[in-house]
């Protein structure tokens, strides 16, 4: 099968650099038209099914991508963001080493980063991602099969990492995933490869 994995469309709390988690926050307007431009873009693409986080922002993104199409849309809690717990809504300076030294470290030194009470560790991100990545992988006869996953920019990173197998260091390596890139890939039979890794649509 080839997954189409796209992170959710704009929010307002991207717009304010907050950490958003498990806040379950929903698209603003650009957000909107992001996934209708998403929408737009994959509209000859035959999915067989779709894969959402649990939380609004993605849901609605693929409900935009999905539109009157009868796709079967399936709730998945293995790729819910990953939570930040205490610091969630906190406005992140990513490269103010003096604002939040772990913050910066989840950014930057992302084999340093240790989460706050109620968060969770990359690590563990990397581990409930590659469960749904492996039982994709796991699933024979679908050659042909197009599936469409909407997901958040840490929980899209950590699949990523989780199939090419980079140390935690390297989880950031080529960048926090745009909102609604698309990264393809193949998986089915016991296998698993990318195609290709945060696809922007114009």
């Amino acid at each position: 099968m080839i997954m189409y994995i796209i992170r959710h469309g704009q929010t307002q709390w991207n717009v304010e650099k907050k950490l958003q988690g498990w806040t379950d926050i929903p698209l603003n307007d650009e957000g909107r038209r992001m996934a209708c431009i998403a929408r737009d873009a994959l509209k000859d693409i035959e999915f067989a099914e779709i894969y959402t986080s649990p939380l609004v922002r993605a849901y609605e993104t693929a409900d935009i991508i999905r539109a009157d199409r009868d796709i079967p849309v399936n709730i998945e809690k293995d790729i819910i963001e990953i939570p930040f717990g205490d610091i969630e809504g906190k406005v992140y300076k990513a490269y103010d080493v003096d604002a939040d030294r772990n913050i910066y470290n989840f950014f930057h030194h992302p084999d340093s980063y240790i989460p706050s009470s109620g968060g969770e560790a990359i690590s563990s991100l990397k581990k409930r991602v590659g469960k749904f990545i492996s039982r994709m992988a796991e699933r024979n006869g679908t050659r042909g099969m197009n599936v469409l996953v909407c997901s958040h920019g840490a929980a899209i990173s950590a699949m990523l990492s989780y199939i090419k197998n980079t140390p935690d260091k390297d989880f950031w390596k080529n960048g926090v995933p745009d909102n609604c890139g698309c990264s393809i890939i193949e998986a089915g039979n016991g296998n698993v490869k990318i195609i290709e890794e945060s696809h922007r649509f114009n």
